[in-house]
């Protein structure tokens, strides 16, 4: 849950600086277009905030029709303290790797190259 308060923070801080460079831009820099176009400088930045507002509504439609991608990929993670499961799911865990020849073992994932739950450290497929 840390990891999407941080994200969130980073995206803020980097997009929060365009609330105030998009009318400097427009001003300074569209100024000559806008003015060939007749317009004011007030609704050229209301045209300018418009097509940004709609380029953002449009992401996020095809993002959601799209559905993102069909695979997790995890590429690395933090581990800050070892990962510990509740007694009874570590049993569970256990028994179903002697039924299947140790199937349900391999299949447990980690963020951490390297890394094994303590569930597993000293299981063997019996």
């Amino acid at each position: 849950m840390l990891w999407l308060l941080g994200t969130f923070a980073t995206v803020n801080l980097l997009f929060a600086p365009l609330g105030v460079l998009i009318p400097l831009i427009t001003k300074f820099n569209l100024a000559d277009d806008w003015r060939h176009r007749g317009l004011r400088f007030e609704s050229a930045l209301a045209i300018v905030v418009t097509v940004n507002r709609l380029g953002g509504l449009a992401g996020a439609i095809a993002l959601s029709a799209w559905g993102g991608l069909k695979r997790r990929r995890v590429r690395g993670g933090v581990r800050h303290r070892p990962v510990r499961e509740p007694a009874a799911r570590a049993r569970r865990r256990q028994g179903l790797a002697r039924r299947d020849g140790g199937a349900a073992r391999r299949r447990v994932g980690t963020l951490v190259p390297g890394h094994r739950p303590a569930s597993t450290r000293g299981a063997t497929a019996v």
